[in-house]
């Protein structure tokens, strides 16, 4: 026991020892810990940041990094001066944040770092859209330490290309956006909780849990419902139930609810409380004011930029409001201690609680156009009237009036932005709940997008549901909700699919549930269950009506066992067919719908209902005496005993039986069909149009750069040679390189030279072969043709001038050939040796 008392203390020194070593290291200032956006923004002053976007390529250097325009030093010795006097006569040490440094290490006022832009892709077009994809599209960095304001503000530009950054990174890029597109947003800094700084959603419900959840489309008829809709319709009578018993009944369910819930849930089931905050009510955080007025916001809101919430302004989680500013001008709250709730946004110009840093020409202009309106002759008398001091002040700020936005445009790259994320992929976690999204094309093989795991504690160990979103896939699934705890996997597709299915129930392996999407020969949703020992068809529409046979045919009961491709034989027990209304036959001719059950061995026929009837017609039929007046004899002459009509309705109902049975197992049959199908085909995720068009200009590029070879080739003599041993864009060649190349050209320009004399002579025998011929013809003939023997011996003398032409050219072109090689300065290392 000593010895463990004695090892725990020395632990317990060495800690404390490497502790104090640690904090001495950061109050030396020796650490090395650098500040990942401060890394940031020094690298692209260096001109390390690689690569450099287009969008500031052309850019002179000087609106970057050098200085700043006339303009801005005006307005920026403005700001310095207001911030002086503001000191001195309210708080000296409140800090306003007006003019921090940018990434060049330049002071800029903070309203002309606002680009407001309007960005080329429609998620950025509404603001609830856009708050979100910003709140995934940058990846957020708190403020370190979180009391104090950032020591750099960065352009938004270079924010949407690094993908990363703090709250005021985010604010301005989304405020710059929102206004771009229409919005009347403004900037708001002050102060915020510990949950909202940190971006902890671990406690919040996950606004878009409900996706993918759809109404039950699935018929909820009970079998009891057999009439057709109708006015004159009598509805069935409710039944006489005992209040004491079913208040009996409803206590004996919730006490064994209750204790089913005591046994299944764990007691120390509650969210993780955080520890006490060193910085509570002093977190500085920078949020999303947007007014209302402009592309039909009713009210004013927050935006969190971090998470993409939206917030009511008196529901808002914030603390305090220190100020607010636009790409126009900048407010200062002149009240600290006052609620959030209690501010008054839309008085920001005009109430005595803000205070404006510059002045606006315009609300100047308009309320000096109101005082100065009048009619008559005061109107020029007022128009002298002008106090001096006023119109000094609407000189200063006409001269004062805002600078240009400093930043270049906002680009957001396509690929970058189809991405979603900087890593392509994100995880959140929520209350009892965890997100998974992943970029398009991302997971090639299922197509998966994201994932919802909803969760049944706050510890997220019991999983009560998960979902799948896919996207693109080729046999159109879009979602797939899998119950881990009861067994339960439900899939949904979009309408396209060639089996034309919309949902597939599957239920522990026991009970599957398809519907289908109404087509030509299917205009109503076509349901079907698959049961252990029970077989029931639900429900079959069809616009066709039934053709019924006249010939009969003997049917047994083993008939009525199905060979099932999941559970092997089953017997049917039951089995229901509808039938719509035609206007070629009578109503009360027409069956409404067949009720056969092989239990009780009954068949009942529900006919439809001519207009302005009440009741249906129904007949009960025993299947026996259906089946057994079907018969016929060994002669094959119906019994004379029986009635004809009789005998010809009961064997069309019989008929009726029999085509159910064909249609239950052709329904099956073709299921089996598309399911072999549906696996046999390969998945693939299809492409969207932007990536078919990139392909295309891709084809269209190689092509392009094909052809500029084919050009290049023709002008440079050494283009196959230099393609041939990969040596295309090197300027100066190696000895060995050089060597190889020159044997290459000579190698083959002998080879040619070699060949068309190897031709010219095959040409010059053959003709003097063929002269030869013609001498011997001459001879035997008693009056030869001088002729042929003169025009073969031309083309002989023209061979034997070309051949002795061709030898002196081919010396000539071998020497000029190796002249040019060596006059060539790619190969000026043969010169050396």
């Amino acid at each position: 026991m000593s010895n463990n008392a004695v090892s725990d203390i020395e632990i317990q020194k060495q800690a404390q020892q490497q502790q104090n070593n640690i904090l001495a290291i950061l109050k030396s200032g020796n650490a090395t810990v650098v500040n990942e956006k401060l890394q940031r923004c020094r690298d692209f002053k260096e001109g390390k940041d690689i690569p450099v976007p287009f969008c500031y390529k052309g850019i002179p250097t000087s609106t970057l990094s050098l200085e700043n325009s006339p303009k801005e030093e005006l307005v920026l010795e403005h700001v310095q001066q207001f911030q002086k006097q503001f000191q001195l006569h309210y708080d000296e040490r409140r800090n306003l944040f007006l003019y921090p440094k940018n990434e060049c290490d330049l002071y800029k006022f903070i309203c002309t770092t606002l680009r407001p832009q309007k960005i080329g892709y429609l998620e950025l077009y509404n603001y609830e859209q856009c708050a979100r994809y910003m709140s995934f599209f940058i990846a957020y960095e708190q403020l370190d330490p979180p009391d104090q304001f950032p020591k750099v503000i960065p352009s938004p530009t270079n924010v949407a290309r690094w993908q990363k950054g703090d709250c005021f990174d985010l604010a301005m890029l989304l405020c710059s956006v929102l206004i771009g597109v229409g919005y009347d947003a403004y900037c708001v800094y002050g102060t915020a909780p510990r949950s909202i700084t940190s971006k902890n959603e671990s406690d919040l419900e996950y606004i878009f849990i409900n996706n993918g959840i759809k109404e039950d489309d699935e018929d909820k008829d009970k079998d009891n419902d057999e009439l057709k809709d109708n006015e004159f319709a009598i509805l069935p009578k409710e039944e006489i139930v005992s209040k004491y018993d079913t208040k009996i009944q409803k206590q004996k369910e919730e006490f064994e609810k209750e204790q089913k819930r005591i046994a299944l849930t764990i007691d120390d089931d509650e969210p993780d409380q955080m520890g006490a905050d060193y910085y509570a009510g002093k977190r500085i955080h920078c949020w999303i004011l947007l007014k209302a007025g402009k592309r039909g916001v009713e009210r004013n809101l927050f935006i969190e930029p971090a998470t993409g919430r939206i917030y009511q302004i008196n529901e808002s989680p914030f603390l305090t409001v220190d100020a607010v500013f636009n790409n126009k001008n900048f407010w200062i709250n002149m009240k600290l201690e006052s609620k959030v709730a209690d501010l008054n946004f839309d008085e920001m110009d005009t109430s005595m609680n803000w205070e404006y840093v510059m002045l606006d020409t315009l609300v100047e202009q308009s309320q000096q156009d109101d005082e100065d309106y009048n009619y008559g002759e005061d109107h020029n008398q007022q128009q002298k009237q002008v106090d001096p001091q006023q119109q000094q002040l609407q000189d200063i700020a006409q001269i004062l009036d805002m600078p240009p936005p400093w930043p270049p445009k906002l680009f957001i790259d396509k690929e970058a932005f189809l991405k979603g994320t900087p890593l392509g992929e994100s995880t959140v976690f929520y209350k009892k709940c965890k997100i998974d999204s992943y970029a398009p094309y991302s997971q090639e093989k299922d197509g998966l997008v994201q994932r919802y795991t909803i969760y049944q504690d706050y510890k997220r160990l019991k999983v009560y549901e998960i979902r799948y979103f896919y996207k693109h896939r080729s046999d159109k699934l879009v979602l797939k909700r899998r119950f881990p705890y009861e067994f339960k996997t439900i899939e949904e597709y979009e309408p396209g699919n060639k089996p034309q299915r919309k949902t597939i129930t599957t239920i522990d392996r026991q009970l599957r549930i398809i519907l289908y999407l109404s087509n030509v020969e299917i205009t109503m949703v076509q349901q079907k269950e698959l049961k252990k020992l029970e077989r029931k068809q639900l429900k079959n529409t069809r616009t066709e009506m039934i053709e019924f046979d006249a010939k009969d045919k003997k049917f047994e009961q083993r008939d009525l066992i199905h060979n099932d491709r999941y559970m092997g034989q089953v017997k049917i027990t039951k089995m229901t067919q509808k039938y719509e209304l035609s206007e070629l036959y009578p109503a009360s001719e027409q069956p409404q719908k067949v009720v056969i059950d092989l239990v009780k061995n009954v068949i009942r026929v529900y006919y439809h209902m001519n207009k302005g009837e009440i009741n249906p017609q129904v007949k009960e039929l025993k299947r026996e005496n259906m089946h057994g007046l079907g018969k016929l004899n060994e002669t094959g002459v119906e019994k004379k005993n029986e009635d004809a009509l009789v005998s010809q309705e009961n064997q069309r109902i019989a008929n009726l039986e029999k085509e159910c049975l064909t249609h239950i197992k052709n329904q099956e049959d073709e299921v089996k069909k598309d399911e072999e199908q549906l696996r046999s085909q390969d998945l693939k995720l299809e492409k969207t149009l932007h990536d078919k068009a990139r392909e295309r200009y891709k084809e269209t590029l190689k092509k392009s750069e094909e052809e500029k070879q084919r050009e290049q080739a023709d002008k440079d003599y050494l283009f196959p040679y230099l393609e041939k041993r990969k040596l295309l864009g090197k300027e100066v060649l190696n000895y060995n390189e050089a060597l190889d190349i020159q044997k290459d050209v000579m190698t083959k320009l002998k080879e040619r030279l070699l060949s068309r004399a190897a031709i010219i002579q095959k040409k010059l025998e053959e003709e003097r072969a063929k002269l030869d011929q013609a001498e011997q013809m001459q001879q035997k003939k008693a009056d030869p043709d001088d002729n042929e023997y003169i025009n073969i011996q031309f083309r002989i003398d023209i061979l034997e001038q070309r051949a002795i032409r061709f030898e002196s050219q081919a010396l000539l072109k071998y020497e000029e050939m190796d002249r040019k090689l060596k006059e060539d300065k790619r190969l000026n290392e043969l010169k050396k040796k």
